[in-house]
């Protein structure tokens, strides 16, 4: 290889690093930013929720039943004078 083959090499090498470090650092200050702004001006952090289920913490759970089927349940209310229903 010649002297401007490796100079060449050299070159682009630097001007790849330099690339790679301007972006990491516009990306750091991006993040820096982003981050401010989520505080508000009293100076407490915002609190996020975390939708995770995790068996360290107390959690509780809400269930609404909307709607509860028995097939069998309808015809013992529409026969006439019957009072199986009330048998469980």
């Amino acid at each position: 290889m010649t002297k401007k083959k490796k100079n060449s090499k050299f070159v682009i090498a630097i001007f790849v690093a330099v690339i790679l470090v301007m972006v990491g650092v516009i990306g750091y200050i991006y993040i820096i930013i982003n981050e401010s702004e989520k505080k508000p001006e009293g100076g407490q952090e915002v609190k996020t929720i975390d939708n995770r289920i995790s068996p360290l913490e107390n959690q509780g759970l809400f269930l609404e039943i909307n709607r509860i089927r028995n097939r069998g349940l309808l015809e013992k209310f529409l026969t006439p004078f019957s009072t199986n229903w009330k048998n469980t």
